[in-house]
């Protein structure tokens, strides 16, 4: 089974029905089907930052990654993102609708990476390897927990904000020994210390990552 969807972010109660009907549309009729999501992404518009379609990529492919609930299959099996390369060489990154690389159409000139190709290289770089653990809501969050092959840092959880705010909410963070804490291109993110095992810090509407030897606990302050 396969379909085309292209919302605004997974969170969204239309995302999550549309998943949920095809899933009780296989269980209904006994089918035990792969189910593929074959074109996934954001429009580029002058309305939307490339930040913001770099967040969504991510969000998009955590959330595809998650059991829902019910008797399997209860899992995306695939999610192709449409598309990675523009080239009609029209020379505006707004009219590469879809793109995460530009190309010019001229030899001469390396292609351009747009945010979103970033996003999508430390995406796979963290989670080529993880599987899913559980997806809870606290503080304001939305928290994907993971398992990665990282000895030291054996957990991943991918967090973002319920809601947009400017500026985002701070969050209190509590941990079990080492942490690191990356935005969507891998780039540490700078905390304030509380005290050995907690920080606080702004979380956006945008996805970032808490790599950690146990899975952290999130607080309002």
């Amino acid at each position: 089974m396969n379909w085309h969807c292209y919302p605004g972010w997974p969170d969204e109660a239309y995302y999550q029905t549309w998943i949920r009907r095809v899933l009780e549309y296989q269980h209904h009729r006994n089918l035990n089907r792969p189910i593929w999501i074959t074109e996934i992404g954001t429009a580029r518009t002058r309305d939307i930052s490339e930040d913001e379609i770099a967040a969504r990529l991510v969000a998009f492919h955590v959330t595809n990654m998650q059991a829902w609930a019910g008797k399997p299959p209860n899992q995306i099996d695939k999610t192709f993102y449409f598309q990675l390369v523009e080239s009609h060489g029209y020379g505006d990154p707004l009219q590469s609708v879809w793109a995460l690389v530009v190309d010019y159409a001229n030899p001469n000139r390396e292609p351009t990476r747009l945010a979103s190709f970033n996003a999508y290289q430390t995406m796979t770089h963290l989670l080529a390897k993880a599987n899913w653990i559980s997806r809870k809501e606290s503080a304001g969050l939305i928290v994907h927990e993971l398992n990665s092959d990282n000895s030291e840092l054996p957990f991943i959880q991918v967090a973002w904000a319920l809601k947009a705010k400017e500026p985002p909410d701070q969050v209190k963070v509590h941990h079990s020994g080492r942490i690191r804490i990356l935005d969507l291109y891998g780039k540490p993110i700078t905390t304030k210390e509380v005290d050995a095992s907690t920080v606080i810090l702004a979380v956006p509407r945008r996805p970032l990552y808490f790599l950690c030897g146990k899975p952290c606990e999130f607080f309002l302050p």
